[in-house]
């Protein structure tokens, strides 16, 4: 028991002169390195996603007129169509798939695709916040403005190594780190969130501390043995 003690006061005194957690991903680039982080962002095509509410009209063949779904197959049923993929289309490149394929029963195919409803237009803000949630963007939306909305941060906060996952658009994720001190201290500018992005916030390193200490020194040794050794007791306060 006793070289066990030592054992993890040692594990203690090595994690303790650590003073931040360095994840193997890039920060967030600078205005002049990647000035599209700095602007609201203005998306070229739109991309059908699950969970779109589609229009799809016609002016000359109203009986054709749908609003459908898109299913979590990626997927939606349309009139005489049947299934039709339509995840990772662009409302016009559907468009153009429905005219040609009403063409040969419509004397005048003029239909149009509209997306009534976006299931996308959202981020998710988790980890050390208050509220950690998924929130509709209305607008644009900045980092702040994101974990503000969630309540803002939690004492277990890691303010300076706040993780930003962007969703690209072959399904892949470019991971960034941002420091929200120097955001707060106007050292660097607050950036714009794009749908789909991701923010997690992690803990500090005393919270890893503690939860280390929790799990792997509280949960085994008896409690008497953790009082009587009095740095473990301490880490818990």
């Amino acid at each position: 028991m006793i070289r066990y003690l030592v054992f993890l006061a040692l594990c203690m005194t090595c994690l303790s002169g650590c003073v931040t957690i360095n994840y193997p991903v890039p920060s967030i680039p600078g205005p002049r390195q990647e000035p599209n982080f700095y602007s609201p962002t203005v998306e070229k095509d739109y991309i059908i996603q699950v969970g779109d509410v589609l229009a799809v009209r016609s002016y000359f063949e109203s009986q054709l007129n749908q609003e459908v779904t898109v299913r979590s197959d990626g997927k939606v049923s349309l009139l005489l169509m049947g299934d039709v993929e339509v995840v990772g289309l662009t409302p016009e490149e559907l468009r153009s798939r429905v005219t040609e394929a009403y063409s040969a029963v419509a004397d005048n195919p003029d239909f149009t695709v509209v997306v009534l409803k976006s299931s996308a237009q959202s981020v998710y803000v988790g980890g050390e916040v208050q509220r950690p949630s998924m929130q509709p963007m209305e607008g644009q939306l900045t980092l702040m403005q994101a974990i503000t909305t969630a309540g803002g941060l939690l004492v277990t906060a890691n303010r300076s190594q706040v993780l930003l996952l962007r969703h690209q658009r072959d399904g892949r994720f470019s991971v960034y780190k941002a420091d929200i001190e120097k955001v707060l201290k106007n050292e660097v500018p607050d950036f714009y969130l794009q749908r789909r992005d991701v923010i997690f916030v992690p803990k500090t390193l005393i919270a890893n501390i503690n939860d280390f200490v929790n799990q792997y020194v509280n949960n085994i040794i008896p409690h008497s043995v953790s009082l009587t050794y009095g740095w473990f007791h301490g880490f818990n306060k």
